[in-house]
């Protein structure tokens, strides 16, 4: 059978199975909704779904072949679906098939007793790109009906991002190859950063999409990415509750983690400190006496609970603008004030800390209204976004103390804290230590101000490499003089890497730090300590370092001790050099111990 009988035979069997993913909102671990896959049966030449869509479009089967999948795919969703959207892929050129009928979709979810707004069509950036009228089409067409839309697959091209401002999407879908390592690259965090920005005014919501790994994660939730989908949280399943099962906690577990294990975040300290109480009414209390206890009250602020339970913030500015319009008042008044409430508020639990807390607070539309607290899911106060900026500005100043004046790296202080940290987290990690080799030399012949320029250019590799590549997973700090320290969570084969790169680059660059004649001779010729000429070599680089099990070291002053005896066999070796050791786990060094005896 060739392909087109065999993708025909199907067609006519209706043979089309359906797979669905879930689509979790990245800061609860709820599913917002599933998205559905159409796939031929497993053993024909159209089990993946771009081959079907690639030999329907060939043979002018579009439509039928998405009457197919709707039908399957409202039908088999419909009974678990709630109140979950389902999202479709559509190819606009559907709507331009010859046996395209306007209307199958909406008869057939009136007949599921599905509401329109529970689908969302998605549409690929790639039409924007190839066709932006059609695309505008499309979109007009099915927003029109009251059904959401998605623009997916969208990457770094600015026609997408424009005409993603033009036609308001309810949601942007951002393709896994903008997401896929995204932790790593900087390019592809400032394109997700320009559509989470732009999400902002425009009020839609961004999904990242291929969502595989919790660095990935760990980079969208920091950058205000609403939603994920991927293998991460889940592969496609054929129904779906296998889409649900556990889903919600592994995610929780993986957010709690990510709070207990981010040895790189500014600052550990909680909304806690922050909160202050507001006067609290319940949710079927009328608007006229919301109106009338605004009068009574200073506060800008209320709280509407239900049983203890948080339902919403009532702002003083926001509710009085609204009855202040022509019919508001009389409109509002005898209403529950549950029902005028905007479901806007930003709800984090009390161990959320400040940092974080002003992160999620600027990705809001609403940037500068209070934020509800909770305690073990029970309301126990506000925040305010003026005591979180206070607490930031004096947060930073206090980091500019600990800076080092001349690299303006962080000193001591924060260096003890994060290499504590990497001991309490349990997390494998890397921290290495960076010393100039023969610096007093070199010091005493060219200067204090040469000696700065290289501890300068020194600060500012390290920056380069690590920092740059590992944006929120690294520190650098600079322990003093000639002395650094660097720290990175990362792969084992990724810290050889590191090194290389930056012996390289500082081999490279130190060559323009000497005169001439030291440089063709290879060496320094200066007087020791007993006042005798001897010769130096040239400025070079050490690095030390230990990955691994790091949870083993007992203290921070440990974990030097053990760079330190690295760092002296290192420097046997002439010139520019680095030295690892791997520090094991306990079980694993207990097995190797039994398998020795």
């Amino acid at each position: 059978m060739n392909l087109e009988k065999e993708f025909l035979h199907i067609l006519e069997r209706k043979n089309i199975k359906i797979k669905f993913q879930p689509i979790v909102d990245l800061n609860s671990g709820d599913i917002l909704g599933f998205e559905a896959f159409a796939h031929g049966p497993k053993s024909s030449s159209f089990y993946k779904t771009k081959d079907l869509k690639k030999i329907a479009s060939k043979l002018k089967k579009v439509w039928d072949l998405e009457t197919v999948f709707r039908t399957a795919a409202f039908g088999k969703s419909n009974a678990k679906l709630n109140d979950k959207l389902l999202f479709l892929r559509v190819d606009p050129i559907v709507a331009e098939d010859p046996n395209f009928h306007e209307g199958f979709t909406k008869a057939q979810l009136e007949a599921l007793n599905i509401k329109p707004k529970s689908i969302v069509f998605e549409i690929t950036q790639k039409t924007i790109v190839d066709d932006y009228q059609r695309f505008k089409r499309v979109h007009n067409h099915y927003k029109n009906q009251k059904y959401c839309t998605a623009v997916s697959k969208v990457g770094d091209s600015h026609i997408a991002l424009q005409g993603v401002n033009e036609t308001n999407p309810n949601f942007v879908k951002i393709d896994k190859k903008i997401i896929s390592a995204i932790e790593s690259d900087k390019h592809k965090q400032t394109v997700v950063k320009s559509f989470v920005q732009i999400a902002r005014s425009n009020n839609f919501k961004v999904i990242g999409v291929g969502v595989s790994t919790k660095a990935e994660l760990k980079t969208l939730i920091d950058i205000g990415v609403h939603f994920g989908q991927g293998p991460f949280f889940c592969i496609q399943k054929p129904t779906l509750e296998e889409c649900c099962v556990n889903l919600k906690h592994r995610v929780a577990d993986v957010m709690v983690e990510i709070n207990q294990k981010d040895l790189f975040s500014k600052d550990s300290q909680t909304v806690r400190s922050l909160i202050k109480k507001a006067p609290i009414i319940d949710k079927d209390t009328s608007c006229e006496y919301v109106d009338n206890y605004f009068r009574e009250i200073d506060s800008p602020t209320i709280a509407v609970l239900d049983n203890n339970k948080p339902v919403g913030l009532i702002n003083r500015s926001s509710f009085g603008s609204k009855l202040s319009t022509r019919y508001g008042y009389s409109l509002y008044s005898k209403k529950p004030i549950s029902e005028v409430l905007e479901n806007n508020t930003l709800i984090i639990d009390a161990s959320t800390a400040i940092y974080d807390a002003g992160q999620m607070a600027l990705n809001r539309s609403n940037e500068y209204d209070d934020i509800m607290v909770l305690d073990k899911g029970k309301y126990i106060g506000i925040v305010t976004m003026r005591s979180i900026i206070s607490y930031t500005i004096d947060y930073e100043k206090n980091i500019a103390k600990h800076l080092n004046p001349l690299t303006s790296l962080p000193g001591n202080t924060s260096i003890s804290k994060t290499l504590n940290n990497v001991i309490r987290s349990n997390v494998n990690c890397g921290v290495f230590y960076v010393d100039i080799d023969n610096f007093k030399v070199y010091n005493d012949m060219y200067g204090f101000e040469a000696g700065d320029s290289i501890i300068s250019l020194v600060a500012s590799i390290l920056k380069k490499v690590i920092n740059f590549k590992y944006p929120h997973s690294s520190f650098v700090g600079h322990i003093g003089g000639d002395d650094f320290v660097f720290v990175v969570e990362s792969r084992k084969q990724d810290y050889y890497i590191i090194c290389n790169q930056i012996l390289s680059e500082f081999d490279e660059q130190i060559k323009y730090y000497f005169k001439l004649d030291d440089l063709k001779r290879g060496y320094f010729e200066a007087k020791d300590r007993l006042q005798d000429i001897k010769k130096f070599p040239l400025t070079s680089l050490t690095i030390a370092g230990i990955y691994g099990h790091l949870s083993r070291f007992q203290s921070e002053s440990d974990i030097a001790k053990a760079c330190a005896y690295i760092k002296s066999e290192a420097k046997k070796s002439m010139g520019s050099t680095f030295l690892l050791n791997e520090v094991i786990s306990l079980e694993e060094s207990t097995a190797q111990v039994s398998a020795t005896t």
